[in-house]
């Protein structure tokens, strides 16, 4: 499992991908399964110790990303682009 934003959002929207995990998943010729947790930010925001509230967390699960044909720095862009457009689909708030 990897996160592509690095670390857990610090308002619960999706911030900027990093390319490790876009480099990996092209090296080892994996697709990408996104997969969307939803609501975990009200119940533990980041910088808590422990849960802060009671709620629901929702996970979402879209279709694998095929990386066939991506290759370099332009297929890493690309699959970066892919993985945030299936985060949006899947519910995820942006931050712009």
């Amino acid at each position: 499992v990897v996160f592509p934003e690095g670390t857990r959002s610090v308002d619960g929207r999706l911030g900027p991908l990093k390319s490790g995990p876009f480099d990996l998943a092209l090296k080892g010729k994996m697709p990408v399964q996104p997969v969307a947790v939803l609501g975990s930010y009200a119940v533990w925001p980041k910088g808590f110790a422990a849960p802060r509230a009671s709620g629901e967390i929702l996970v979402r699960v879209g279709d694998p990303i095929d990386t066939t044909g991506l290759k370099g720095g332009a297929g890493r862009k690309e699959l970066a682009r892919l993985t945030r457009e299936a985060f949006l689909a899947l519910g995820v708030p942006d931050r712009d």
